[in-house]
Formats: structure tokens, sequence, C-alpha cells
């Protein structure tokens, strides 16, 4: 039986009201702020007043949504998962608890994606609607994004990766974190969730600290060739050079301890976690 594929659309079903609402507040204040900001396009960084406001809260929703369901997302929604009634039938299942687990953290991951992608897209809308009117286009941005991404690909795909590593690590991290916290304090959530978050934030610049010590070992060269509008009448390309320096150190030492603490919080939610 797929109790992996049904716990994965159990969660995200579970989590479609959050996600709308999230996405209607980022879609919905930067319409707003487009709006009202229509007769100042060509200065809407001199705005002041109404139109500021919704831009200021525009640009925090698609900075910090995205940014605050990283951590929470990543953390396969430990918080629900360990401390609230409902999910006393999830733990009682007879499934193995790596597939429980990995099925939270894929959902987490798509609905990370799904800020990201839209926070995005709305960004680069942003940037249309503050360049100068008639010069570009939306359609011309998206173009130049996907004209940089195909000439880059090797750096597109490290890029994704390292996104990747970055969100099982630090979301591994948190989970091993909360469901050892939750081994041996069950019912004050408010107490565990404070310490969980202490202890996460506390290892995590630990191991950053140590990792970015062995940034300069396995460095690995990476040419790439960054595209701008040159003519934006004929669309025409400017390209430029640049070399970045990835140590891949600390990607793979990411890989590592994602499994490691994967395989910590797999084992302590079967052996030490009472329903």
């Amino acid at each position: 039986m797929n109790y992996f594929g049904k716990l994965f659309k159990y969660e995200l079903r579970r989590r479609s009201m959050t996600i709308t609402l999230l996405l209607g507040i980022m879609v919905g204040l930067t319409l707003i702020a487009t709006l009202l900001s229509l007769p100042f396009r060509d200065e809407v960084f001199k705005t002041f007043g109404t139109p500021a406001i919704f831009m200021f809260f525009s640009q925090a929703s698609l900075i910090g949504i995205p940014f605050f369901m990283f951590f929470y997302s990543g953390a396969g929604f430990s918080k629900t998962l360990l401390y609230q009634n409902s999910n006393y039938l999830l733990l009682s299942l007879p499934v193995p608890s790596y597939v429980l687990l990995g099925a939270h953290i894929v959902a987490g991951l798509v609905e990370f994606l799904l800020y990201a992608v839209v926070a995005v897209l709305l960004e680069i809308w942003n940037v249309f609607f503050v360049s100068s009117a008639g010069s570009t286009n939306f359609a011309d941005l998206i173009y130049l994004l996907g004209v940089n991404i195909r000439a880059n690909w090797a750096a597109s795909l490290l890029f994704i990766a390292s996104v990747l590593l970055m969100f099982f690590f630090i979301g591994t991290l948190i989970l091993a974190v909360a469901i050892f916290i939750r081994s041996f304090i069950r019912k004050r959530r408010h107490l565990a969730t404070a310490i969980s978050v202490f202890v996460s934030l506390f290892l995590l610049f630990k191991l950053i600290d140590k990792l970015s010590r062995m940034a300069n070992v396995w460095v690995w060269e990476l040419k790439m060739q960054l595209y701008s509008f040159k003519d934006l009448t004929t669309l025409s390309l400017l390209p430029s050079e640049t070399t970045m320096n990835i140590s891949l150190v600390p990607l793979l030492s990411f890989l590592v301890l994602s499994i490691a603490f994967f395989s910590i919080a797999s084992w302590i939610l079967k052996n030490k976690i009472e329903v």
C-alpha cells in the first residue's frame, strides 16, 4: 500500500486552506499596490501615503512568507505533527517513521516551492512596473530570465541543488531537534517549541560556522555568461562574462548532515515517542 503517496496528498489537502490564504495575500497585496501606484508609475519610489504602504507590505509578504515557510515547511510542520491532537491517528498508523516524516518533508517542499515561484514572478512583475513606462514589458523580462538560465544551465542546476540541500539540511535539523524535545516534553507545547527553536538556532549557527571555514577547500570555478538588454526596441542582448567560485565541501556536508538528521529523527519518532 502506497502510504507515502497517501500521506503526501493528505498533508497537502490539510494545508490547502493555508496555502490559498498565503498565496492570496502575496498576490492581493501586489495587485493592490500596483493599482494604487498607477498614477505614479514613473516615480513609484517617490510616492508616499497609501500606495507606499501597500508597496511596503507587498514586498514584506513576497520576502517574508517564503523565508518563514523555508524553515517551517522544511521541518515537515513538526509542531503540528507532534502536538496537534488531530494527528494522533497519523502517529498511530502502522507506517515506518521515515515514510511518515518523508511525506511531510516533501509536502513541505512542494508548498515552499509554490510560494517561492509565485514570489519570483511577482517580483519580476514589480521590476516591470517600476521600469520606465513603455521601455519594457513583463514578457521581455521573462524572456531575459529564460535566456540567462539557458546560457548558464550548470549554474542554474547548481543553484537549485544548493537551495534544496539547504532546505533539507535546515529542515531535518529542526525536525530532529523538535522530535527529540518532544520525547521528554509531551504536553507543554509552547515550552517545547521555544526550546526547540533555541537549540536549532544554536546548532545551525555552529554548523554553518564550521562549514564556512571549509569554504576555500575543493573550490570549483564556474564561468558564467550573463545577458542584459542592449536595445529594448529590437530586444538585442549584451553579454558579459563573470566567474563564480563554488565550494563543494559545504554542499556535500549539507547532504550528509541531512541524511544523518533525518535518520536520527526517524529513529527517535519510532522508538521514543509515545502516542
